[in-house]
């Protein structure tokens, strides 16, 4: 069942051509998708540098932020990374 859903989660990223970055510390892909994930509002996904071992280390809910459509994810100097969701979420 993991299986199907990192396939998904690949599939949606690749369709939908989210904004990512490739990560300086841990050489790992990272984005946002607009749509999938559990509630279908969007997730933010990790990957090697070869496009495997997909990870969602988060699904977004409409009560948190959704649709991250055109945003970008930064890598900040404290070495998290950081995006914008649109819609909803504690900071509207």
């Amino acid at each position: 069942m993991r299986t199907l859903l990192q396939i998904k989660v690949l599939l949606l990223a690749i369709v939908l051509l989210p904004i990512t970055l490739l990560s300086q510390e841990t050489i790992g892909l990272w984005g946002m998708t607009y749509r999938g994930g559990q509630s279908d509002v969007g997730v933010i996904f990790k990957t090697d540098a070869n496009g495997g071992n997909i990870e969602v280390p988060y699904d977004f809910f409409k009560t948190d932020g959704y649709e991250p459509v055109y945003n970008e994810v930064i890598q900040a100097s404290d070495g998290k990374i950081y995006g914008m969701a649109p819609y909803t979420g504690p900071y509207l």
